[in-house]
This record gives C-alpha cells, sequence and structure tokens, in this order.
C-alpha cells in the first residue's frame, strides 16, 4: 500500500465505530477502506499468548497429575486390601 492509499483511509479511533459486519466479504471491504487510529492501537492491551498457553497446559498437567496419582493410590490401597 502506498502513501495515498493509507491517508485515503478512514481511521478508526473508537471501538463502536466498527460495526457489526453481515458477512466476510462486507467486513473486507470495510477494512479495505479503514484503518485503525494511533490512539486506539495504543489503548489495546497486549497479552502474552504463550505465557497463557503456557499457564493453561501447566493447570491441566496438574489436574492429570493429582489425578493419576489418586488412581496409584486407589490402586494401592485396593491391593492391600485383596491381601489382608
Amino acid at each position: 500500500m502506498n502513501n495515498k492509499e493509507e491517508k485515503m483511509m478512514k481511521e478508526i479511533n473508537k471501538l463502536s465505530e466498527i460495526p457489526n459486519f453481515k458477512n466476510e466479504e462486507e467486513e473486507a471491504i470495510f477494512w479495505d477502506n479503514h484503518g485503525l487510529g494511533d490512539d486506539l492501537l495504543e489503548s489495546m492491551t497486549s497479552f502474552d499468548i504463550e505465557e497463557n498457553i503456557e499457564a493453561e497446559i501447566l493447570t491441566k498437567l496438574r489436574l492429570l497429575s493429582m489425578d493419576k496419582k489418586r488412581q496409584v493410590l486407589d490402586f494401592t490401597e485396593s491391593l492391600c486390601q485383596k491381601m489382608s
């Protein structure tokens, strides 16, 4: 995109200026003619997706580990009862 095309794009300064789209084609046409303004971009919160995914995976692994420990304890208890 050259500078002339960039200048012709309408700048979006508030999220409320973004309409609800009927379909992807309508959305594509809108974004071909609009761009996010600097103030809006700066106000958006960024987050580390990798960190969030790692935290989610660790949580799931901990839960699986706890479940496996419970299964081992139950199995051990069952064996002990059978042996006595």
